[in-house]
């Protein structure tokens, strides 16, 4: 669980995926409906006397909860210095539906968070999300899968690029994201194509610059090794248009990102389950004074059983994101994530997490943040509908410019009711 910065509500996998398109626009990313692993969170494991109750609604589980949790922040503002502690209060309603026959599965969430700090008022706001996915199977050998998705989100003071205005409000998002797949898989050998598009709307106008749409399809041809590991090439091709014809700075943001990657996809049912590749990306800038550039392609989520109770999981991503920044002709991203859940005992149930991202901002002079994130987090089951959370997180950023580093220290209480 990240408990640095605090979280919108809950979201998959694939919206996560979309939300990447939308902001950071990553070369070559798999198919946007990829998962980080299929074997189940330790949290959702079958537990006698603590399942929800839930709600049955003809073929649909409908599962309500809500969340409110008090946390510290040593650095409410990601500063060097002078740094401005505070209490935050977070609530979030969450309203989660499954179900569907034989042949088709449908999925929908409703949520939103409420943010109320104790003194920096300033820092109030509400993020909403709204998602739908489903997957039908067209017959033993052909999926479709798709999903529309809506998120009211906002611009973290730790963000790469967030702006230095300690005096704004933080910057509320708008983000509206859709993509579907279709997989053939008849023997040994198979594809996938993927195609995904997504808007995102700075609501404030002095971040017009920011708003971004996002096109993505992408091809991916499968090969069996052995009965639970595949072989796997494929080629993405992702567009970006600002809304603006061009920045406050003058410069031409829109790019053509080329992608091509191969790698393996483990299948080892409860064991291990995920996907990890490398290749190479090539950038091509509308505008001819920023620098067209290659490099390395890594993308990869791998979730891992050692026991029957334990999840260790890992992703990584290396490739090319959008940037505003000035000066800079492109930015290239590094993140590697390491997590753990481990249940302890039948009622409580541990968690750990470890990050590393690196971004690097192309320019006469290249200039790079490193963070270091890193957090845990013990989770109490009262009964089936009432849980205590109790978790530490920190972070440190350095940085080749001294204002944007920064480290924070935070600890949060949560108290979860799940019908």
């Amino acid at each position: 669980m990240v408990l640095i910065p605090p979280k919108p509500p809950r979201i998959s996998a694939g919206f996560a995926a979309a939300m990447s398109s939308a902001l950071a626009c990553g070369a070559g990313a798999a198919p946007a409906m990829a998962q980080d692993g299929g074997i189940t969170s330790i949290g959702n494991l079958p537990r006698p006397g603590y399942e929800p109750r839930g709600i049955r609604q003809g073929g649909m589980l409908i599962l309500p909860s809500l969340q409110a949790s008090a946390q510290t922040e040593s650095n409410v503002f990601a500063t060097p210095d002078n740094e401005e502690d505070d209490v935050l209060f977070l609530i979030e309603p969450r309203v989660e539906a499954s179900g569907g026959t034989q042949r088709l599965s449908v999925g929908a969430n409703l949520g939103a968070a409420v943010y109320r700090y104790a003194e920096n008022t300033q820092e109030d706001l509400e993020t909403y999300l709204a998602e739908t996915v489903l997957s039908y199977s067209l017959d033993s050998a052909s999926t479709l899968s798709g999903g529309l998705r809506y998120v009211r989100d906002f611009e973290r003071r730790s963000d790469p690029e967030a702006r230095d205005d300690l005096t704004r409000t933080p910057t509320s998002i708008d983000v509206f994201a859709g993509e579907a797949s279709y997989s053939y898989r008849p023997g040994r050998l198979g594809a996938t194509a993927s195609v995904s598009a997504s808007d995102a709307d700075f609501l404030d106008p002095e971040d017009d610059e920011r708003d971004l749409a996002t096109y993505t399809a992408s091809l991916r041809g499968l090969a069996a090794l052995s009965a639970d590991i595949d072989a796997f090439a494929e080629i993405s091709a992702t567009r970006r248009d600002f809304r603006l014809d061009r920045d406050f700075s003058g410069v031409d943001r829109d790019a053509e990102t080329v992608g091509m990657r191969a790698g393996l996809a483990f299948g080892l049912t409860d064991k291990l389950v995920g996907d990890i590749g490398a290749g190479v990306f090539d950038v091509d800038n509308d505008d001819s004074q920023l620098e067209d550039f290659s490099g390395l392609s890594v993308e990869g989520r791998l979730a891992w059983a050692p026991r029957q109770r334990t999840r260790v999981t890992l992703s990584a991503f290396r490739g090319d994101v959008a940037t505003i920044r000035s000066g800079a002709s492109g930015r290239i991203d590094t993140r590697i994530v390491a997590g753990i859940e481990q249940e302890i005992r039948h009622d409580l149930i541990g968690t750990a997490s470890l990050g590393y991202r690196a971004s690097t901002f192309r320019a006469n002079r290249d200039l790079v943040q490193e963070d270091l994130t890193g957090s845990v987090a013990l989770r109490y089951l009262l009964n089936r509908t009432v849980a205590v959370e109790l978790g530490y997180a920190a972070r440190q950023r350095e940085a080749d410019i001294p204002s944007e580093e920064f480290e924070s220290h935070n600890v949060r209480l949560a108290l979860t009711l799940t019908y």
